[in-house]
């Protein structure tokens, strides 16, 4: 597998839906979970298990019609790995919280200013961030969100 800069293996994610967050100030506190994926998750308040480098991650998990969102315990997992405004986390769902149970997710940290680097300009958000090959909605693993 493919490593990236901060020597944590890349891996592909297969049959599983998943996005991608490009972080900014704001993504420091919280990680609003779009609409996409949002619609596959309870529209509740549960705990969310969040998986990355062989470690986990307890965090809270708000849910409602319309705004969905990873909070508390967000903050801690930046700092523990040390992520910066620009990086991009890819987030798999590897359990939807069905029946009450915890939401579990499968991070991956894709090092480097990846919102300052959009066809040599400097990009205004993060949804101008990742251009896609096809759809690039992430639900499919036959149409995947490509990170240029």
């Amino acid at each position: 597998m493919a490593e990236e800069g901060g020597g944590r293996e890349i891996r592909p994610i297969v049959g599983n839906p998943y996005f991608h967050f490009v972080v900014t100030e704001g993504g420091k506190r919280a990680v609003v979970v779009p609409k996409k994926i949002s619609d596959l998750l309870p529209c509740s308040a549960v705990q969310v298990s969040v998986a990355c480098g062989g470690k986990w991650w307890r965090m809270t998990y708000q849910g409602n019609w319309y705004f969905k969102r990873i909070q508390d315990g967000w903050p801690k997992f930046v700092d523990d790995n040390r992520i910066r405004v620009g990086d991009a986390c890819v987030f798999e769902v590897l359990d939807r919280g069905s029946r009450g149970t915890k939401v579990k997710f499968a991070v991956q940290i894709l090092r480097g200013n990846v919102a300052g680097r959009v066809g040599g300009r400097r990009a205004s958000t993060s949804r101008e961030v990742l251009p896609a090959i096809g759809n690039g909605q992430g639900t499919d693993p036959n149409d995947p969100i490509i990170l240029g």
